[in-house]
């Protein structure tokens, strides 16, 4: 028998400020032409068997996500033309991500989970050939991991915060299986393969180290992000940048 689930409308929260849905807050700066926008992490543990996961449907965090995701970026696409620059933001518990990540891995050959990791790849490469300056900014309280981190790869420039006086609240980056084949590009490649031009030992490099938490000097060192102001620069740094990018034509 065919298999499926129903999926609802989206009715996401629309004002002035932007698109607000679940998973996905759009915060658009008409004057500045600039749209944050911020993912959030999973609140608890996903569904992790195929009843569970089935039983969730629609309501299951990777397919809600990215249903919400799909739509922020169409309304960004259709009715934000003026607005040239896309920050991208995460919120949340890295740990949550990557349980999601190794659902999603270890469920893979269910009918359901793959749909929705179908759909996931689909959105991503959406992104991946928007028309607009990309910025992911990996903040206090950012969660790029896994899946999350494939937002920044998908970016033209990572900024990510350093902390040196105060390591344990600073951010971290984590790789995850999902980084190294899950969401292939248009081109057939990962986005690491492309950001390293195929580079076979960095790739090997990376993939030992799934699952660490990856500080900015070390992302940096490793080539996964752009810049890594301290939080002495970090206000004016990003300022400048974005006015930078505004100044822009937004085609």
């Amino acid at each position: 028998a065919q298999k499926g689930i129903e999926l609802p409308a989206l009715e996401p929260r629309i004002d002035d400020a932007g698109y607000h849905y679940g998973t996905v807050d759009v915060q658009v700066d008409r004057k500045a032409r600039i749209a944050t926008i911020t993912v959030h992490a999973p609140a608890a543990a996903i569904e992790s068997t195929p009843a569970a996961i089935e039983a969730a449907g629609a309501g299951w965090w990777p397919l809600k996500f990215q249903r919400e995701l799909d739509d922020a970026i169409l309304n960004l696409r259709t009715n934000e033309l003026e607005t040239g620059t896309w920050v991208f933001k995460t919120r949340g518990d890295a740990n949550l991500v990557m349980q999601a990540d190794a659902v999603l891995e270890a469920n893979k050959s269910h009918w359901l989970v793959r749909e929705t990791v179908g759909a996931l790849r689909r959105t991503l490469a959406r992104i991946d050939v928007t028309s607009r300056s990309l910025i992911a900014l990996v903040d206090s309280g950012s969660c790029f991991a896994g899946t999350f981190y494939e937002l920044a790869a998908a970016c033209d420039r990572i900024y990510m915060l350093d902390l040196p006086d105060s390591p344990d609240a600073a951010p971290a980056l984590q790789l995850h299986a999902a980084n190294f084949g899950r969401y292939p590009m248009v081109n057939g490649l990962t986005r690491l393969q492309t950001r390293f031009n195929e580079d076979a030992d960095t790739i090997t490099q990376l993939q030992g180290l799934q699952g660490s938490a990856l500080r900015a000097d070390q992302a940096l060192a490793l080539g996964l992000v752009t810049l890594t102001p301290d939080d002495i620069d970090w206000d004016d740094e990003i300022r400048l940048m974005l006015e930078e990018r505004a100044s822009l034509s937004p085609d």
